[in-house]
């Protein structure tokens, strides 16, 4: 989780900037993904607004962490060392 929140960081101090391109060249971050993470943003706000669900900032880290880590359980697995694979949580299917 912890390059998440890095991630969102450096998102939000563009976003301060009113999504300066000479930030982004003078911090060393790519100006287009900053631009595709704003458009994703903007959908995800389009989507709340049309099941007119509300969009509150969260400053709570620990929410936010919770909210990226409930995503990644789903790609948990455990190492089988005599079979070589890993075994999904989840599912329990395996994987060479």
């Amino acid at each position: 989780g912890g390059d998440h929140l890095a991630l969102l960081n450096v998102y939000e101090e563009w976003e301060d900037t009113q999504f300066s391109s000479g930030w982004c060249y003078e911090n060393f971050v790519q100006f287009r993904s900053l631009q595709r993470a704003r458009d994703i943003k903007e959908q995800l706000v389009n989507m709340l607004t049309r099941v007119e669900m509300s969009l509150e900032r969260a400053d709570d880290l620990d929410n936010i962490k919770k909210s990226v880590l409930s995503g990644f359980f789903y790609h948990t697995a455990t190492l089988n060392k005599d079979q070589k694979t890993y075994r999904t949580i989840r599912t329990g299917s395996a994987n060479t």
